[in-house]
């Protein structure tokens, strides 16, 4: 077996290898990686990371002896970039946790603004909607007093109606009341004041007036002839006496309107026992015994040659034409 196999490189003599003394010795690798740390530490913010360049010192060895330096240093090198590596990694990650911290700090005070506006916007619409609410409430309530006066206005005003009503139907009544007395009143009067005159006026026509004839007038003296003297004289008649007027004692009333003409009234037409007759108010239909107003009661019909005449108590009515009033 030769000193390969064994693990233990040696020299041609059988002893093992060592470094030459006239050459340095290599670096030790706690202080390599104290030096990456503190330059990964000082390069911690800057945008790049190198990996820290590792200067070694050569040395001369055996070729075993060199091998396991070179090992050694590449595996030094790979820790030392690792770290390095880590450690931007670790910077790149503080810069964009410190980054996103700002974002999010940021955003948290636009949220934090956000909420604040909304709150005083939110307390706005409240007090608005306070006020709407109060003055929503003082039109409606307003609006309610306003239409009860009317109520109490329109009750009032219906009372004063009824009350209107009943007393115009009262004196209404009254009125009428009042009224049908009157005439009957005046219809009684008049028919008792007609039936007086009515009976006065037959009384009339009917009692006969004496009216004394006025005596003739003395005939006028005739001129008597001379004496004849063989004649004898013969007695001359003595005048006659004069008859006395004879006049009636008797009270004959009033002096007969039945042959005065009516001008208020004038005969249309005559049918048997009717007449009709024009006035102010209209043309009539009267027969005897109906009353006119202003001509009196009607007492017959009379035909004066191709006339006919109405005669009343109070004058005669004539086929004339109408009056202008």
């Amino acid at each position: 077996m030769n000193a390969h196999e064994h693990g233990s490189p040696e020299n041609g003599n059988g002893a093992a290898a060592k470094p030459d003394a006239a050459g340095e010795n290599p670096a030790h690798p706690a202080e390599t990686l104290g030096a990456a740390q503190s330059l990964d530490e000082s390069r911690a913010d800057a945008p790049e990371i190198e990996p820290a360049r590792l200067n070694l010192i050569p040395y001369l060895a055996s070729p075993q002896a060199g091998a396991t330096g070179l090992g050694m240093t590449r595996w030094l090198s790979g820790v030392a970039a690792g770290l390095a590596l880590i450690a931007a990694v670790t910077a790149v990650g503080l810069y964009d946790h410190a980054r996103q911290a700002g974002l999010l700090a940021g955003k948290a005070q636009e949220s934090a603004d956000l909420a604040q506006s909304v709150k005083s916007l939110k307390e706005r619409l409240d007090a608005v909607e306070a006020t709407r609410s109060r003055d929503e409430s003082a039109d409606f309530r307003k609006i309610a007093a306003e239409i009860k006066g009317q109520r109490d206005a329109a009750h009032d005003l219906s009372g004063a109606l009824t009350q209107l009503t009943a007393r115009v139907d009262r004196v209404d009544h009254d009125q009428n009341a009042r009224l049908d007395k009157l005439a009957d009143r005046i219809d009684h009067d008049a028919s008792a004041r007609m039936a007086d005159l009515a009976a006065r006026i037959d009384k009339l026509e009917k009692r006969p007036v004496a009216v004394a004839a006025a005596a003739a007038p003395p005939p006028a003296p005739t001129p008597t002839p001379a004496p004849k003297p063989a004649a004898a004289l013969s007695p001359t008649p003595a005048p006659a006496a004069k008859p006395e007027t004879l006049v009636s004692n008797e009270t004959t009333g009033s002096i007969d309107k039945s042959h005065q003409t009516l001008r208020n009234y004038w005969l249309l037409d005559v049918q048997g026992n009717y007449a009709l007759v024009g006035g102010r108010d209209g043309p009539q239909q009267v027969t005897a015994g109906d009353f006119l107003p202003g001509a009196g009661r009607v007492l017959r019909i009379e035909r004066h040659g191709r006339d006919w005449v109405l005669v009343t108590s109070g004058g005669q009515i004539a086929s004339n034409d109408p009056p202008r009033f």
